[in-house]
């Protein structure tokens, strides 16, 4: 393996004397390096990687002060994995005098736990008498509901046996909603959360870091709910409530957040009256799956780690980016089967073939793209792909080409115009660091001057609601004769690096310039910090960033 970096979104081993690099839990050292220094991470050049888990310490005079480590799903299991999760209770066993109606996987596909129970798969609510979920895009006209903010984790998670219903979970700051058709009665609601953000390494006090709280029919039940406080980082928590329903429905919100955004990683809805049945869950993409034989699957929110055959373990390692959160079709892995399928909305249809198979039968009408996938058995598949529309019919011959179909909607978020939302930040209103920092104002403008030569920087927080490229505009003015090469860095609510690289500002010392550049490119609904740093920024003034 090249190189692999150490980092996350607090940076825990930035003030660490050294850290050490094991391909395993303590186990299999790939080496120790010193710190390299400010705004730098630790690197690791030509390490041989084997197993699945990178685990690394740092350390502070030689004691160990910080550790974390990174689940490497291509890779065979390491020896030590399981040594990473001490608490396996079965938080999810059900209450044996209740009926359960409804058991969702929060921004996941369906899985059956360790006790034989179906979790489905999370649903956008589509339909009067459905159960499922919205959110932010349902004020979106033609935004695909798989938009909807979702993130997925591959740290192990303690308290459960269950790891894998807790790493998948749904977010959002007020609009996030799940609604489920309830007959007249009282109603037990368990409701299942893990941190898995806030705490990363151990050693912090991330109190109030997150704060939002759980609403059930609008009364809330969660006020100022603070996970970190109670099971810390990584930890199964399960919260359980009795409630009537209103207006024929169960409606669980999240109307306040105080900090960083609500989240929730599963929900089960069950009554004492065992006559009671749930409502049919909303409607996939894919719909009127006709085959030979009924050997196949709708799947849900597709992403690495999602089976790829309906009889197998065999899963995804590497997929293109517009597959995640799809619907897919999942065939036995033996399937020969020819068929048909209708889509619910106009989309784009993605045939997974082998790439070891060089006649393809029944592909003529679709283009190959330069994107592959990849299973954890090590094969790589050629993509193929075309347009459909609203209820066509899709043909499909499973004799010895298809490998797997995706079904993803078409979306339209406004990039062919100019109608899209721009965000102002003032620079003297935002977060600096360093000396010589200054305020002042310039032909009706407020601004911020770098005026010494020394280590300084500037953030801006930005909350984008739409998946897309974003286009960054700052207003500025650089007082010295030669350009001024800055550092720009770019990084999500979890420390991942959208970009990490320089942006030049040309001299301009008496008038407003406008220095443009963009995301780099696709990134989802959420939190993200932009800081431009330097050790000498002198003559450096700023106006105000848009971003849009």
């Amino acid at each position: 393996m090249g190189k692999t970096g150490i980092k996350n979104g607090i940076d825990i081993y930035s003030n660490c004397d050294e850290v050490e690099l094991f391909n395993d839990v303590n186990k299999v050292s790939l080496g120790k390096l010193k710190n390299p220094g400010i705004g730098q991470h630790f690197q690791f050049n030509n390490v041989n990687v084997q197993y699945n888990v990178l685990y690394a310490v740092g350390y502070v005079n030689g004691k160990a002060v910080a550790k974390d480590y990174i689940i490497l799903n291509n890779l065979p299991k390491a020896p030590n994995l399981e040594s990473l999760v001490g608490d396996k209770n079965d938080i999810l066993k059900p209450n044996k005098s209740y009926n359960y109606l409804y058991r969702v996987n929060c921004g996941g596909s369906e899985l059956t736990d360790s006790s034989g129970n179906v979790w489905s798969a999370d649903r956008h609510k589509s339909g009067e008498n459905t159960w499922g979920s919205l959110s932010w895009t349902d004020n979106f006209e033609k935004l695909p509901d798989f938009f909807a903010s979702q993130r997925k984790t591959f740290d192990p998670i303690n308290g459960t046996k269950d790891q894998e219903l807790f790493q998948s979970f749904r977010y959002g700051v007020d609009k996030l909603r799940y609604e489920f058709p309830a007959p007249d009665g009282e109603y037990l609601v368990e409701l299942y959360f893990t941190e898995p953000w806030y705490g990363t390494g151990g050693g912090m006090d991330c109190k109030g870091w997150r704060l939002f709280d759980v609403a059930i029919n609008d009364n809330v039940v969660l006020k100022d709910f603070d996970i970190w406080s109670e099971v810390g980082h990584d930890n199964a928590l399960k919260k359980t409530f009795i409630v009537k329903n209103v207006n024929g429905k169960i409606v669980i919100s999240f109307p306040n957040v105080k900090a960083s955004q609500a989240i929730i990683s599963a929900i089960a809805i069950a009554t004492k009256n065992k006559s009671i049945k749930p409502a049919e869950e909303s409607l996939s993409n894919i719909q009127n799956v006709s085959l030979d034989y009924k050997d196949f699957k709708i799947g849900s929110w597709l992403d690495i780690n999602s089976k790829q055959y309906l009889d197998s373990e065999v899963s995804f390692t590497e997929l293109p980016s517009e597959f995640f959160g799809a619907d897919y079709l999942q065939f036995s892995i033996n399937s020969k089967n020819k068929g048909s399928f209708t889509a619910k909305e106009e989309s784009t249809v993605y045939v997974l073939a082998d790439s070891k198979i060089k006649t393809l039968n029944g592909l003529s009408d679709y283009k190959k793209i330069e994107e592959k996938a990849k299973n954890s058995n090590g094969i790589s598949f050629d993509v193929f792909t075309k347009k459909v529309k609203k209820g066509d019919k899709v043909l499909f011959d499973n004799g010895e080409t298809i490998s797997t179909i995706v079904v993803v909607p078409t979306y339209d978020m406004g990039e062919k115009d100019d109608s899209r939302p721009v965000v102002i930040i003032e620079a003297e209103k935002t977060k600096t660091t360093g000396d010589g920092i200054e305020k002042g104002n310039f032909k009706k403008a407020d601004y911020v001057e770098f005026t010494k030569k020394t280590n300084n920087s500037i953030e801006f927080e930005v909350k984008p609601g739409v998946a897309g490229i974003y286009l960054m505009r700052f207003r500025f003015m650089n007082r010295n004769e030669v350009p001024m090469k800055v550092k720009f860095k770019m990084e999500d609510a979890y420390g991942i690096l959208m970009r990490n690289d320089t942006i030049e500002f040309f001299p301009s010392p008496e008038k407003w310039k406008i220095l443009n550049t963009t995301s780099g490119g696709y990134i989802n609904a959420g939190t993200y910090k932009i800081t431009l740093e330097g050790d000498d920024l002198k003559g450096l003034m700023l106006d105000n960033f848009e971003f849009q």
